[in-house]
């Protein structure tokens, strides 16, 4: 999912969304495992507003049943 996301933003961005994702996981995901629940966080706090829809279909495609 991580990996998508980074894949799908534009290359000169990325490396800068790497990074505001990895501080991201790094505050909200202290029990060492990322869930679904906190991609969307992630998400919201590192995704200009405009892109977060297409971040959000991203974790859906992913989801687990």
């Amino acid at each position: 999912m991580f990996d998508t996301m980074l894949s799908r933003t534009p290359w000169f961005v990325r490396e800068k969304a790497r990074t505001a994702m990895n501080a991201a996981i790094a505050e909200i995901c202290r029990h060492g495992i990322v869930t679904e629940q906190d991609m969307y966080e992630i998400v919201k706090r590192t995704t200009p507003s405009i892109f977060q829809s297409k971040s959000f279909a991203i974790i859906e495609e992913y989801k687990s049943v």
